[in-house]
């Protein structure tokens, strides 16, 4: 369906996307106003800006939290608008599937700065061929980043993002440029060893989780946001498991490598000349680390001993579907309420059971 809305006046949508927000940001403001001027200009009628900070370009368009629903509905407008293309989408798979849902809704794109208006032929051409330099451009960014972050971590300086728990940032001069460094933060640092010292007694992740969220201990999410930015985060087992895991522990400087499909592996050490690059001071010792790792390999590794516990079947019953171990629970509900044994693999959608 091909559209022209030149000389009519036509519903336009505008979109504004920030793959990161900080407070010194200008940059939604400005894209806002290019939305604006043109649709001035061009005499079509606004009927709104919706916006997706802290949304990367490589998300779908579908998915993203703001645009994906108005684009669900297809209501109320004729041209979706944003400043730049790449505001849209720096994937050219995703800009394939945004013009094909342009066609099938009968609407039109609109990249302002960049010219580009699918209701022409050529308009459709060129939203192709730019979401293809798009999608190197961001190849290329994410190199950068990931190179300059590589660097800094080898020269002692902090990166980026949330420092691990047990840590501060502490703001430091590199030669005329200012950056952080890492120092141990009193109170995380005393929480953490806290952990560490029921683990090596013996108690279990689960336990010290409920014990933490009982206290209202805030998690390392929490810990480091002022509290108008707190959002509902419990401790679980596998955040224990992760953090007691990294040698950071240990003062090192560490990265999580990439792996197939856009996971990250493991922390690992950053070497430098065959040593370790330290960030910060250590929170625990050597002789502790080990301890520590010992102890979670020993609960990791499957165990076969029957439990004394009401549970009979415990370590006897297994899953016909998934081989999982069946747990006994509570089923029914009234004076229908009775014990049964359960798969707990389907909570995590391992199991159909």
């Amino acid at each position: 369906m091909r559209m022209d809305y030149l000389g009519t006046m036509s519903r336009v949508l505008g979109y504004v996307r920030l793959s990161r927000l900080t407070s010194e940001t200008t940059s939604p403001a400005r894209q806002r106003e290019v939305i604006e001027r043109w649709v001035k200009h061009e005499g079509h009628d606004l009927i709104d800006i919706v916006s997706d900070l802290d949304v990367s370009g490589a998300k779908s368009p579908l998915e993203r939290p703001e645009l994906g629903p108005r684009l669900t509905t297809a209501d109320g407008f004729d041209i979706l608008a944003a400043a730049k293309l790449d505001r849209l989408s720096r994937s050219a798979a995703d800009v394939h599937d945004l013009l094909r849902w342009a066609d099938e809704k009968g609407k039109a794109l609109v990249a302002i700065s960049d010219g580009i208006d699918t209701s022409t032929a050529n308009g459709r051409i060129f939203v192709q061929i730019a979401s293809i330099f798009a999608e190197v451009e961001r190849s290329n960014i994410q190199e950068r980043v990931a190179s300059a972050r590589e660097s800094m971590r080898r020269l002692g300086r902090w990166p980026a993002g949330r420092p691990p728990y047990g840590f501060k940032l502490v703001p430091q001069d590199f030669g005329g440029s200012m950056g952080y460094v890492l120092d141990e933060d009193p109170e995380s640092a005393d929480q953490l060893r806290e952990i560490i010292d029921e683990v090596l007694k013996g108690k279990s992740l689960v336990q010290i989780a409920k014990d933490l969220n009982d206290r209202g201990v805030l998690t390392p999410r929490n810990y480091t946001r002022p509290p108008e930015k707190r959002t509902e985060s419990e401790w679980v087992p596998q955040t224990l498991m992760t953090m007691l895991r990294n040698p950071a522990l240990l003062g090192y400087s560490t990265h999580r490598p990439k792996l197939p499909g856009g996971k990250r592996g493991k922390p690992e050490i950053i070497h430098e000349h065959g040593k370790p690059v330290e960030f910060g001071p250590p929170l625990i010792d050597r002789k502790t680390w080990n301890r520590l790792q010992a102890e979670l390999d020993s609960r990791e590794q499957p165990s076969h001993r029957r439990r004394d516990t009401p549970s009979m079947l415990l370590g006897v019953a297994f899953c016909a579907e998934c081989g999982h171990r069946l747990h006994l629970s509570w089923g029914g509900a009234g004076k229908y309420r009775r014990r049964t044994y359960r798969c707990t693999n389907y909570r995590d959608g391992k199991c159909p059971v």
